[in-house]
């Protein structure tokens, strides 16, 4: 049996990886480093990390594209652009929403990252975001101010991930 116990084989596997990276490396420096990777494994292994999962509502939040501008030099992923979204929650729960569609470009506009943007119960709000969209041409995008946006609505029943 390996010393440990068996979480310390792959520990020490990944210690031995540690020692590779750092040349001339002593014995308290390989105690060192499968000592923190222990630690760090069994950490991960007992964290019991619950997995945070939205109830997606129906029917979709209609939404409108107000305006949007090129917000810097594209890149081979696209470019990078700044836009405004208001988006009307239809339902009677308060909801959040991390992107919509604009289904007639099949264009997908991300509005806000990890839990979304809070919209209350049948209230209608605009939010700002600032981001990256692959394979838009900066010319073509001015031509979708004013268009109607698909957005989904998101339920996290009062427990979002932050």
């Amino acid at each position: 049996m390996t010393p440990g116990g068996p979480a310390a084989a792959p520990a020490q596997e990944i210690a031995h990886h540690l020692r590779c990276a750092f040349p001339g490396h002593d014995t308290w420096h390989e105690h060192f480093c499968l000592g923190a990777t222990l630690v760090l494994l069994l950490l991960t292994a007992c964290s019991g990390g619950e997995v945070h999962q939205a109830e997606i509502l129906a029917p979709e939040f209609p939404g409108a594209l107000l305006s949007i501008r090129p917000a810097g030099h594209c890149t081979a992923d696209g470019c990078p652009f700044e836009y405004r979204v208001r988006i009307t929650n239809p339902t009677g729960v308060d909801a959040n929403v991390q992107v919509c569609i604009l289904p007639s470009a099949g264009m997908r506009l991300p509005v806000m990252g990890f839990a979304g943007f809070g919209i209350p119960a049948h209230a209608t709000k605009t939010v700002f975001a600032r981001f990256l969209l692959p394979g838009t041409k900066r010319d073509a995008a001015a031509r979708w101010a004013g268009r109607n946006l698909s957005c989904v609505g998101l339920d996290w029943h009062g427990d979002p991930p932050i």
